[in-house]
């Protein structure tokens, strides 16, 4: 592998809970590497941008919003 090649990129998907703030709780592994997010509310075809705001490996949390 080059290092200035691009890796493939995948799509992929995990889950959350709402806290305060309409902020997501969801697993670090989730969002790690991602590139671009989007949410979607249980049961809506909707689905919003969403960012990390706050991200911890070593207990596996992270924030988005």
């Amino acid at each position: 592998m080059v290092p200035w090649a691009h890796r493939e990129q995948k799509v992929s998907s995990g889950s959350g809970f709402v806290i305060e703030g309409q902020r997501i709780l969801t697993n670090a592994h989730v969002v790690r590497n991602a590139v671009r997010m989007r949410v979607q509310r249980f049961g809506s075809a909707e689905k919003w941008p969403a960012k990390v705001v706050a991200i911890s490996l070593e207990c596996d949390l992270a924030v988005i919003e």
